[in-house]
């Protein structure tokens, strides 16, 4: 029973990606080497390249591989064009949104499991 919450939790969170991706596995390994997430520093990679050849797609496998291991997180795709006040304030408030959505669906949590257990 406790097992089917957690999966169900997880798999909320994950983002959708083709399953028939080719490719994409074989970098996985060394991107999670570059972000080291045993370390409490904070760690940020760029992915850069032509359009088209799977930037943004590599960038969701990565965060569906690691996404369960923070508390909160957040996706904020194609950034490249947000150069306008506007559009950076958007991400920013996307940014928010997905935190304390995170902050609220925790302590959420929370409260059920300490009202089970009384």
């Amino acid at each position: 029973m406790m097992v089917s919450k957690v999966l169900k939790r997880l798999r909320k969170a994950k983002l959708n990606l083709s399953d028939k991706l080719v490719g994409i596995e074989d970098r996985l390994p060394e991107l999670r080497r570059m972000l080291d997430t045993d370390s409490s520093d904070v760690r940020m990679i760029v992915i850069s390249g032509i359009p088209g050849i799977g930037k943004t797609t590599l960038a969701k496998s990565l965060y569906n591989d690691i996404c369960h291991l923070f508390d909160r997180h957040s996706f904020l795709g194609d950034i490249g064009d947000t150069t306008e006040k506007k559009a950076l304030l958007a991400l920013q408030n996307q940014l928010v949104s997905d935190i304390v959505k995170g902050t609220q669906q925790n302590s959420n949590r929370l409260r059920k499991e300490s009202a089970s257990s009384n």
